[in-house]
């Protein structure tokens, strides 16, 4: 029982402080302020492999349809 508390104590601190930090502005989202190299790189990465799952199923159409 006393973990369970500690678990539930902890996550209502960690979602707290996760406000805070939203509410009180520490992050700045800006586009004039530029991300950190690392921030890049997860944001490049979660593009190329989004785009690489998302289309999957997406086949080019025949180039020689006269529809087209």
């Amino acid at each position: 029982m006393k973990v369970l508390v500690t678990i539930i104590v902890f996550v209502v601190l960690t979602a707290g402080a996760g406000a805070a930090l939203v509410w009180f502005g520490f992050f700045n989202v800006s586009a004039r302020v530029p991300h950190w190299d690392i921030t890049v790189e997860a944001i490049e990465v979660l593009r190329d492999r989004s785009i690489i799952v998302n289309s999957r199923d997406i086949r080019t159409p025949p180039m020689a349809d006269p529809a087209l």
